[in-house]
């Protein structure tokens, strides 16, 4: 994974963010240092995300992340495009295809709706993950983004 640092000041402009806006692709080169770190730092030690033999004596090719792994890269790839000052209000999720190491993991989203307020714009953001074995993740994520943080 090519290491990233965030949009701290965010080229977002609110006003023109419509419905059907599309956000620029990221993909994620999935290893197994990636699945294991990230099981262990959830505290998720179910073999399948880093015993290979367990895993395949389950009828799985390898060990795959899991789902906390999955949504942090979602919240980084949002997070990438509008800022960390980007806030998630809600976040629901559906998993397909198991991700495993050594295959990319591409990250698309769409927005689905635009809500203007006062002092926030509240966006509802679909974003799909696909990999070789086909969509790993469709999830939609509410975001805050407060007008204070973004340019007129």
């Amino acid at each position: 994974m090519t290491p990233r640092k965030y949009n701290a000041t965010p080229s977002l402009n609110l006003a023109s963010l419509q419905v059907g806006h599309v956000l620029p692709e990221f993909i994620v080169d999935v290893t197994r240092t990636l699945i294991v770190g990230g099981a262990f730092a959830t505290r998720d030690v179910q073999d399948v995300h880093h015993d290979p033999v367990i895993t395949a004596q389950r009828g799985f090719k390898d060990i795959f992340m899991n789902n906390f792994t999955t949504m942090a890269l979602v919240t980084r790839y949002l997070n990438d495009w509008a800022g960390p000052q980007a806030v998630v209000q809600r976040f629901s999720f559906k998993l397909g295809t198991p991700q495993y190491a050594q295959d990319a993991l591409r990250f698309r989203g769409t927005v689905q709706s635009v809500e203007s307020g006062a002092d926030k714009t509240t966006l509802a953001v679909e974003v799909t993950g696909t990999n070789s074995g086909g969509t790993h993740l469709t999830s939609v994520v509410h975001l805050a983004l407060a007008h204070a943080n973004y340019p007129a």
